[in-house]
């Protein structure tokens, strides 16, 4: 049994793959050497089974886009979470939101008029995907509390051995591609700290939270000043009687950009009166009933509010260019609005107002961070933790500082390559191949593993505008590849090396000329502050332009037939098994217009 177009199965007079009857007999030796067509349409999909890593934002676009591209199919996507939503399902803790507006924070083709802020907070983001997943019946590709632990490439089958972790059991799983998307802040990690876990107290990771533990009234310490904790201490600097900042660094906080308003028709408006007065040091902003009501009465308003808003954050590119003089005043007015949030504080707009381009480091919008580290019952310090012990922390300047609850908002396990080991050919270790530098295809693929594509790698777009549109073009472009392998009989598709090396030549050479290039610590250079950027070489609108159309020259082919023109099959297109009329004589036409036979 095969499957048409329509997704209906039928029979086939032989099998896909096997020798049409020649009517003449001949020597074996011959019958072998001699061509033998495939009794199948021209370009009949070959079955193909996928297997996806993960089920949060880019596992369950997955499986949407495929229902609608892919035909003859299997789709699996291993979550080892109980529940769909990757990142927003883990991060919980206080304050937790999208540093992106919430507008553009949603599948490019299912918009949302229904967002509550301006800026979605991470339990509306969550049920925004779920919503997604139960509304086109996703939850069926999914395997939840499966964990992959291991993949290795058989080069004798042109599959992937996908190992599979579940209720204590290992399991095997075959597949003909495999697609990473369990993302690269995937797997939380404590700091590496003595004495961390000698603490007595409450002892919290801000991606691992528990919300029965509460700070009202206590002592407590938030390690690190990234986008966690410039969410955490303001909500939790409210309640508690004291809290202490560690921090390592100097670092941005976004001062507001400027908000795209809805246009409520003015029948609304006086319904909705008296609004609120905006300040202008905060970002965030309720969506009025009114307002929501008018993006939600009309989705060519919606689609244009979107589009405004996405141009805003696009048309702010030019500050990513190291010396130029959008960044250079960038700089000057994000320093200039700092220093007046912490009211010219002589120690905080020394040590924590970065002297190195915007941009270096992902920018952070925090509202009400910069007010509360100069709070009452705010003490911060830049020194060195030395170690903890039952009561508190110990800094490398002798002090001791007694807390009741100790937040680590220190991040994840940033890793280039994969949480699981995934050996490809000869038997590599991508770890090692890639220590101490990745090599990766556009954010997409690796050489040398064949049939393996990965969303949004090193050399995505990890540095400016907004990921999802990114995800989903990555994505369309895994299904053109696996629709090409499906009809072109393609056993391996394994990017070219050079061909990697030249593109890398060409990022590295842009970042030089990049904020990203700058001296500072940052995740994009591995931690480091002189390492070459991951990002990529441009904005994000040009990196969706690169891979909107694959470079299928840009991969060695390995076909499944030693011919391989086997894929034009027994002389006939799919609508004449069929009778189709107009897939029989799209040519015809009244003017010169697009045309296709399939």
């Amino acid at each position: 049994m095969t499957m048409d177009s329509s997704g209906n199965e039928h029979a086939c007079t032989a099998a896909a793959g096997a020798p049409v009857a020649n009517g003449n007999s001949s020597s074996s030796d011959e019958q072998t050497d001699k061509f033998q067509m495939l009794d199948q349409w021209h370009s009949q999909p070959r079955k193909i089974r996928i297997v996806h890593v993960g089920a949060g934002a880019t596992g369950l676009c997955a499986a949407w886009k495929m229902e609608r591209k892919l035909e003859n199919y299997e789709l699996v996507c291993y979550e080892k979470n109980e529940d769909i939503g990757g990142t927003w399902l883990e991060n919980r803790y206080p304050g937790c939101a999208c540093d992106v507006p919430a507008h553009i924070y949603t599948y490019t083709f299912e918009p949302n008029p229904n967002w509550k802020s301006y800026y979605a907070y991470a339990p509306e983001i969550q049920e925004y995907f779920a919503n997604f997943c139960d509304k086109y019946g996703l939850r069926k590709y999914v395997k939840f509390k499966h964990r992959v632990v291991g993949a290795v490439w058989h080069e004798d089958r042109g599959q992937w051995e996908v190992k599979v972790e579940h209720d204590g059991q290992t399991t095997t799983d075959w597949c003909d591609v495999l697609v990473n998307g369990s993302g690269l802040i995937n797997r939380w990690k404590w700091p590496q700290i003595q004495g961390l876990h000698s603490f007595k107290g409450d002892l919290m990771h801000s991606a691992h939270w528990d919300d029965s533990k509460k700070w009202d009234g206590k002592r407590v310490a938030v390690l690190g000043n990234g986008s966690s904790a410039i969410q955490i201490v303001p909500q939790v600097q409210n309640t508690a009687a004291k809290l202490t900042s560690f921090m390592r660094g100097p670092t941005f906080i976004t001062p507001p950009m400027e908000r795209v308003k809805v246009d409520v028709p003015e029948k609304l408006q006086e319904a909705d009166m008296p609004q609120t007065v905006l300040d202008p040091f905060v970002m965030q902003k309720a969506y009025t009933d009114a307002e929501i009501q008018t993006l939600r009465a009309d989705p060519d308003y919606l689609l244009l509010y979107r589009k405004k808003i996405e141009y805003s954050i696009n048309s702010n590119f030019g500050i990513f260019y190291k010396d130029s003089e959008a960044s250079k005043m960038a700089g000057w007015y994000m320093r200039d609005i700092m220093k007046k949030r912490l009211k010219d504080h002589p120690v905080l707009t020394e040590k924590l107002i970065p002297q190195w381009a915007v941009g270096c480091r992902r920018l952070t919008p925090g509202d009400g961070y910069l007010e509360a580290l100069i709070a009452p019952n705010v003490d911060f310090t830049f020194s060195p933790i030395e170690r903890v012990d039952e009561t508190g922390i110990i800094t490398a300047d002798g002090k001791h500082t007694e807390i009741d609850m100790l937040v680590c908002a220190t991040g994840f396990d940033m890793a280039w390559t994969p949480h699981f080991k995934l050996l490809g050919r000869n038997g590599v270790d991508i770890k090692e191949l890639w220590s101490p530098q990745p090599n990766c295809y556009l954010g997409l693929a690796a050489p040398g593993f064949p049939n393996y594509f990965v969303m949004n790698g090193p050399r995505g777009n990890l540095g400016n505008g907004t990921v999802l549109p990114c995800l989903e073009t990555q994505i369309d472009y895994v299904c053109a590849a696996v629709k090409k392998m499906q009809t072109d009989r393609i056993k391996v598709l394994d990017v070219r090396e050079d061909i990697t090396d030249s593109l890398n030549e060409y990022v590295d050479a842009w970042c030089e000329t990049s904020a990203f290039s700058a001296p500072c610590r940052s995740w994009y250079k591995n931690n480091t502050v002189d390492g070459k950027p991951m990002v990529w070489g441009g904005s994000s609108i040009h990196y969706l332009k690169t891979i909107k159309t694959p470079r299928w020259e840009h991969f060695n082919i390995t076909y499944l037939d030693k011919n391989p023109w086997s894929f034009l099959g027994n002389g006939r297109i799919h609508a004449e098994t069929i009778s189709d009329f107009d897939g029989m004589t799209p040519y015809l036409r009244n003017a010169d217009t697009p045309w296709e036979l399939v």
